[in-house]
């Protein structure tokens, strides 16, 4: 939002395959990868190198504007899995190739993308998450500094860590939602080690990229926000006093103004704050 430039948004419509008899299927469907080079007026899609329609992420790199990557979602679709997994463009996603996931992980599903830069290297941080028998048992919350050729497992023992954010400005500070107990669990070692906060969360969970202790986090139908590092929290908007019952899928921060907050509800529902999420 702060660079000038093609945009980018990832799709998501019912798994299916991208190439073969399919393909069609895709051309005319909604899903996928888009690119607009006129500030949104228009889409294109950019589906070169998919194996599979369901795209629930795309990021793009820190270091190279033109550098994209794309979690694909593993799902069973009338009978037939479609693996998971991790794609990466190096031309503003006119073409893509599969990354090397984590040692068993290609049928998961990468719920969480975020790409951060810190001394010139960039880390990848995926999360993946399980759906049904098929997947293998070997997921969570992971991270890759050198382009997916080796990846590093940054989730507690037991635990399935899902949605999280990392400190814009040093990716030492992470927060994270465990899926099992819907606890948030924080860490200041870059993931390698956490400690479980006595805060609950349902969803998505951001960092101010001013202050590491200011977060803001869904409890399904509201939005908690914390100014002490997930010690306390208050509720700041409670979406079912509006517009009935509807699930917060997203919250963003403006990089280059932390009072500038946008948060998602199912629905297509949008909220703004300028005044830091209060």
């Amino acid at each position: 939002p702060d660079r000038r430039g093609p945009l980018y948004a990832a799709t998501v419509a019912a798994p299916g395959p991208g190439t073969g008899s399919g393909i069609e299927v895709l051309r005319s469907g909604i899903a996928v990868v888009y690119k607009s080079t006129d500030g949104g007026l228009s889409w294109q899609q950019r589906i070169d190198g998919f194996a599979n329609t369901y795209t629930p992420h795309v990021v793009l790199s820190k270091l190279d504007s033109r550098t994209l990557y794309a979690g694909i979602g593993g799902v069973k679709s009338f009978d037939i899995f479609y693996d998971g997994g991790l794609l990466v463009s190096r031309n503003g996603a006119e073409t893509w190739e599969q990354m090397a996931t984590p040692a068993g992980t290609p049928k998961n599903t990468p719920i969480s993308l975020l790409a951060t830069l810190k001394n010139g290297v960039e880390t990848l941080y995926v999360s993946h998450m399980v759906h049904g028998t098929d997947q293998p048992t070997a997921y969570g919350l992971y991270a890759t500094a050198d382009g997916g050729r080796t990846w590093e497992a940054r989730n507690p023992p037991g635990l399935v860590l899902q949605y999280f954010d990392v400190f814009a400005s040093d990716n030492a500070v992470l927060y994270a939602n465990d899926d099992s107990a819907k606890r948030i669990h924080k860490s200041a070692d870059g993931g390698r080690t956490w400690t479980r906060t006595a805060l609950g969360n349902y969803g998505p969970i951001r960092i101010s990229p001013e202050n590491a202790n200011v977060v803001i986090y869904t409890g399904f139908t509201s939005l908690m926000k914390s100014s002490d590092g997930a010690a306390t929290m208050r509720i700041v908007l409670d979406d079912a006093a509006y517009l009935g019952t509807r699930q917060f899928m997203d919250i963003k921060f403006a990089p280059a103004d932390a009072r500038v907050v946008w948060a998602a509800a199912k629905g297509y529902i949008l909220y703004k704050s300028t005044d830091g999420g209060e």
